[in-house]
């Protein structure tokens, strides 16, 4: 087993020298791994100078053998960026390295590259049979934009200046927000933004950067449901070049707002021109000063974040609450503190609520009417409660905002109020944005089979709470928690399952494969590492849902853990 010194001086004061690259076959099952050792790979010249390891080939082969188109592949730790040949499947040599040194020389050279790709020694990359063709630009585009419409959010493309070079980054952003000071993006070319650039990851970290945002409700935008006519890509990002040129060197940004694209260059931590507020923006929502942070959105011993108001420095009485499956079905809701009866829907528009149970202290709690129940909307929209999940975290809606229920801390409180400032607690611009999800992307008896081809078991724990059905101050239903972990990892689950269907926590597995793997990897550099291999032959699973409510439902309200 190769290794190199460690200058970090960790536990074993060694560094693995090792890489293992696996391909894996969603649809087949078939696995195909190798192990990057110094000496297996032929170095090539940099063209920018220098040697490299050039591992994209080994991949592209265990694609080949796997049966998997190789545009498919996506890291299981980036699902949304394509594979870089250029970048982390090509190590960079030191200096030194020369193809006319001695083998042990060129090696412990070779080991140091390896080495320096310790962090990250199991890179595993998923796939499908079918060759996805080459990406459609406009249209990947303008489906964002379609987002950014039905959301009520502003879609940013940003270009600025980063090592010498542009770096291009799209993302959403809450109308109003600031400008953030430096580039958040990877991308060299808007294309490749585009290509790197899912709802999901245009999304996330919305809290963050748009913490200062004003918070309004919203009219409902005109047309929200058309579709957009594919952008032309080519003349956007010339645009975007040109307004870069004309500027002061700092960038330049492409808004999309009201259906339609606003251009300006950028001066510091501004815009060198704001385009007009959105046309879907209503009455500013009423909010007061976080009492608990007084404003600095911090807790006041220390540097965390504010519990109270989760950072935001104010606590907003009301809400702007949109719940989508960005296709055909879209609902914009405000929730007002006093609701008038008038004009209303009739979803049980009254915030007064009714009391359903105590606390152990006494405390009341409280439900209040359908119109604030997000579990009505989902079923009104034809989806279960397990269906609502937050765009920004991806988290499934709570209890409490599925129910409508909420618990008063003081005599005399009002129910709505204090309703209202829990759901835009930590929610920029008061927003609370609520996708429709199918969970539909992976089965259990798919995951089962790829996690057994990468060596690895499914840990499977069902807790059954449907006896409190008619308690909705309580969890209900059956919930799961789906991990891969290590053979010979014996314990048992550190937190309770928290997720609402199978479906669920298996694209939760899924998305978190990653740190399974991670933590796969022997921590004594010496010790070699797995390399899995699995062919096709191998069949999916019988489907053991049945069998494990069957389980779960013979111990009610414990929860019961299988390894499969």
């Amino acid at each position: 087993m190769s290794e190199a010194p460690c200058v970090d001086s960790t536990e074993h004061g060694r560094l693995r020298a090792q890489l293992v690259l696996t391909v894996a076959n969603r649809e087949t099952g078939a696995v195909a791994s190798v192990s990057v050792v110094p000496g297996l790979v032929q170095p090539t010249r940099s063209p920018y100078g220098g040697w490299l390891l050039p591992l994209f080939p080994l991949v592209s082969e265990l694609a080949a053998r796997t049966g998997t188109a190789v545009a498919s592949l996506r890291e299981v730790d980036r699902p949304s960026r394509p594979l870089d040949a250029d970048g982390e499947l090509s190590p960079h040599l030191p200096r030194a390295w020369q193809p006319d040194l001695p083998e042990p020389e060129r090696h412990a050279l070779e080991a140091t590259a390896l080495a320096g790709h310790s962090h990250r020694p199991w890179r595993v990359y998923l796939g499908d049979t079918t060759d996805p063709g080459p990406p459609q630009h406009g249209r990947l585009l303008a489906q964002l934009c379609r987002a950014a419409d039905q959301l009520c959010l502003d879609l940013v493309i940003d270009a600025r200046p980063s090592g010498g070079a542009l770096t291009w980054d799209i993302r959403f952003e809450v109308p109003g927000s600031p400008l953030p000071t430096t580039p958040h993006g990877y991308a060299t070319s808007l294309p490749a933004a585009i290509e790197a650039t899912t709802v999901g990851e245009a999304m996330f970290g919305l809290a963050e950067r748009c913490a200062t945002a004003p918070a309004h409700y919203l009219k409902p935008p005109a047309g929200p449901g058309r579709p957009v006519d594919e952008p032309d890509v080519d003349r956007l990002e010339r645009r975007i070049l040109r307004d870069c040129a004309d500027g002061d060197g700092r960038g330049a940004q492409a808004v999309w707002r009201d259906r339609r694209w606003w251009h300006s260059g950028l001066r510091a931590v501004r815009r060198g021109w704001q385009p007009p507020s959105p046309a879907y923006l209503g009455a500013a929502i009423p909010s007061v000063i976080c009492p608990d942070c007084r404003g600095t959105g911090t807790a006041r011993q220390g540097t965390r974040r504010c519990f109270t108001c989760a950072g935001l420095r104010r606590l907003h009485q009301g809400v702007a609450v949109i719940v989508t499956d960005l296709a055909d079905q879209t609902i914009w809701l405000n929730w007002r503190p006093n609701p008038g009866r008038a004009g209303d829907d009739g979803r049980g528009a009254d915030g007064s609520g009714t009391v359903v149970a105590r606390e152990a202290g006494g405390q009341p709690v409280v439900r209040l009417g359908e119109r604030y129940r997000l579990g009505s909307w989902a079923r009104l929209c034809g989806h279960g409660r397990e269906a609502l999940t937050e765009f920004d975290s991806g988290h499934v809606i709570d209890h409490n905002l599925d129910h409508g229920v909420v618990t008063l801390l003081e005599p005399g409180a009002d129910p709505l109020g204090r309703y209202l400032v829990l759901a835009a607690r930590g929610r920029p611009g008061a927003r609370l944005l609520v996708q429709l999800t199918s969970w539909t992307e992976t089965s259990i008896g798919q995951l089962i089979r790829l996690v057994h081809g990468l060596g690895l078991a499914l840990r499977v724990t069902v807790k059954d709470l449907t006896a409190n059905a008619d308690d909705p101050s309580r969890g209900q239903g059956t919930f799961w928690q789906v991990s891969a972990v290590d053979p010979t990892d014996t314990s048992a689950p550190v937190f309770p399952p928290s997720h609402r269907s199978l479906p669920e926590a298996v694209a939760h597995c899924l998305r978190y494969l990653g740190s399974a793997l991670h933590a796969a990897v022997p921590s004594d550099p010496g010790q070699p590492m797995r390399v899995p291999q699995q062919s096709a032959a191998l069949t999916e699973p019988v489907d053991p849902e049945p069998s494990l409510r069957r389980l779960a439902r013979n111990a009610p309200g414990e929860p019961i853990t299988v390894r499969l």
